[in-house]
């Protein structure tokens, strides 16, 4: 799924003799499924992790996508926003968010909380923010 994207990254981390974050195990997934679903009342998108079973969370080149660890808290980081939106990544440009209205999501400005972009899909976004992260 993320595959492609993460390898092209990986590359140039290697370069730096640096990796990729391990993934996340299936006992970190449970416990912060069932956090992710106590906290903001939905289900936890499958895309998600999807990605945290490949790579538990990201940062390259000033892009993050939050990992089992710091998903939650870091929202707490952005209390004006998650009224609205649930953040899942972010680089100095931007957030990268699902709307909790009506499940779409996308990049939103920083620092007006405009809508710069709209993703179809989770896994159209964390794809986005990868290729960005080798771009930038």
């Amino acid at each position: 799924m993320y595959q492609m994207e993460l390898d092209a990254v990986k590359a140039i981390k290697k370069e730096y003799g640096e990796n990729l974050p391990p993934p996340a195990d299936e006992l970190e997934i449970k416990r912060f499924s069932e956090v992710f679903g106590e906290v903001f009342r939905i289900e936890i998108p499958q895309e998600y992790l999807a990605f945290l079973r490949l790579c538990n969370g990201f940062e390259f080149n000033g892009c993050i996508i939050y990992s089992c660890q710091n998903m939650v808290e870091n929202q707490l980081d952005y209390d004006f926003l998650t009224d609205n939106y649930i953040v899942f990544a972010e680089y100095d440009m931007g957030w990268f968010c699902l709307e909790k209205s009506n499940g779409k999501y996308f990049e939103l400005d920083r620092p007006s909380g405009e809508r710069v972009r709209i993703f179809n899909t989770l896994e159209e976004m964390i794809k986005y923010i990868l290729s960005l992260s080798v771009r930038l």
